[in-house]
């Protein structure tokens, strides 16, 4: 399934879908989106699900960097994943402006590595409002985030944001690189296990080596 922006770099072929919206809101569970070359703008706002054994993947093609940005409105995120999207991979793209890159609203399984994120107040965002824990099984692996805070320690009451605000139970955190926010990673509103109850323990999606550092 492949998916081009509104000015491609290249030839853009007929079968292709209509845009990547289309593609957030149509995909179904084991479709591999292929995002060529060239800006895609938004706010998206996926609602397509996937399952455990069958996500949905949106990966560039191959032929140039695939940019998924709002232009820097800070009222918005950038990519966020409605309730019940479910099991979306986010492989190797690059976000930026937004008040957060990605962010999800109650969704399990949701999986973004070897991204680049930067300009952004948050990075990746699991959180929704204090003390609710409704986002599940995330993994976060082998990312790139940059923010805007290029000195932290000063205009304390001025600055705020993460670079990975995660906040649920089951996630997985590793080998990503963050710097410049407020706080790098914020783990402030994690749902202990002795909360749960009835719980199984979640299964990680494969990840690939890397020689990436950890943060």
């Amino acid at each position: 399934m492949h998916v081009w922006p509104a000015d491609p770099k290249g030839e853009r072929q007929a079968s292709g879908l209509a845009d990547l919206a289309t593609a957030f809101a149509g995909a179904k569970p084991g479709d591999r989106v292929l995002l060529h070359a060239g800006a895609y703008v938004g706010p998206f706002r996926p609602s397509a699900c996937g399952a455990p054994e069958h996500p949905i993947i949106f990966r560039p093609a191959g032929d140039g960097e695939v940019i998924l940005t709002n232009h820097g409105d800070d009222t918005a995120s950038v990519v966020e994943t409605q309730p019940g999207s479910n099991c979306l991979y986010f492989e190797k793209l690059t976000v930026r402006g937004g008040r957060a890159g990605i962010r999800g609203i109650g969704v399990r399984g949701t999986v973004v590595r070897q991204c680049r994120l930067y300009d952004v107040l948050y990075g990746i965002s699991t959180g929704t409002e204090v003390g609710k824990f409704e986002c599940q099984d995330w993994h976060v692996a082998d990312n790139l985030l940059t923010g805007r805070d290029q000195d932290r320690r000063k205009y304390v009451k001025d600055h705020y944001g993460a670079g990975i605000n995660i906040a649920g139970r089951g996630h997985v955190v590793c080998h990503d690189r963050v710097g410049n926010f407020w706080d790098d990673i914020s783990t402030d509103h994690v749902e202990h296990p002795s909360r749960s109850s009835g719980l199984s323990s979640p299964t990680a999606p494969r990840m690939p080596s890397t020689s990436t550092t950890t943060t």
